[in-house]
């Protein structure tokens, strides 16, 4: 047997499966939040807000650290 059916047989649930976010997604998600506040959103607000991937994956997937950089290139979009 395989670990993955001992551990079914175990009564473990694996956790759900990661999310891949595109950049259009998070661009898209970012929009709709922002529009639902009325105005860019804080990092604080980004990272509490349940529609939104985690900070870290924002970055990796922008290639960057700077939450400005990514609002530049959607402005230059």
């Amino acid at each position: 047997k395989s670990l993955y059916d001992l551990r079914r047989e175990w009564g473990y649930t694996p956790r759900k499966t990661r999310k891949i976010y595109t950049k259009e997604m998070i661009l898209k998600a970012l929009e709709k939040q922002e529009k639902k506040i009325g105005r860019k959103l804080t990092l604080r607000e980004i990272e509490s807000c349940k529609e939104l991937p985690s900070l870290i994956t924002i970055y990796i997937t922008f290639e960057t650290t700077s939450m400005e950089e990514i609002y530049k290139k959607r402005e230059s979009n």
